[in-house]
């Protein structure tokens, strides 16, 4: 079987409303791209920032390790 091992960055909106957007793979191997992006973008809602009481868009990044 294949050995996967990997780091990669990414980086993603959440909106106002908690839904994930905007997904994109700023460092890693092209062949945890499709993996990477299918998880970010299935992921629930999320509970949104806010500033003064009022949600706001956000922008995170993270830096997930594949390994299997």
């Amino acid at each position: 079987a294949a050995t996967y091992d990997g780091n990669m960055i990414l980086s993603f909106n959440i909106g106002k409303d908690g839904k994930v957007s905007n997904v994109h793979l700023n460092y890693g191997k092209t062949e945890f791209k499709g993996t990477a992006m299918k998880i970010e973008s299935s992921m629930p809602s999320w509970t949104p920032g806010k500033v003064k009481g009022k949600a706001v868009d956000v922008h995170y990044t993270v830096a997930p390790h594949f390994k299997k």
